[in-house]
Order: C-alpha cells, then sequence, then structure tokens
C-alpha cells in the first residue's frame, strides 16, 4: 500500500510540475485543460 500512495504522491508532483511549466511558457495566458489541481 505504501508503494501505491508513493506512486500517487510521485504522479501528483509530476502533474503539478507540468502544469507550472505549461503555464509559464504560454506566459499565463491560459491554464492547461489537464491541470486536476487548483493552485491558489
Amino acid at each position: 500500500m505504501f508503494v501505491f500512495f508513493a506512486g500517487i504522491a510521485v504522479l501528483s508532483a509530476a502533474a503539478v510540475a507540468g502544469s507550472v511549466l505549461v503555464v509559464k511558457r504560454d506566459g499565463y495566458r491560459q491554464v492547461p485543460a489537464r491541470t486536476y489541481i487548483t493552485l491558489p
């Protein structure tokens, strides 16, 4: 079970990092549709 939760955490971190990179690349014009974690 620990491996499962660790995998989820890694995927979540990767998704957030990817979304941030996309937003910075696009110059904050739009938010990627695949972003499912709401950032403040």
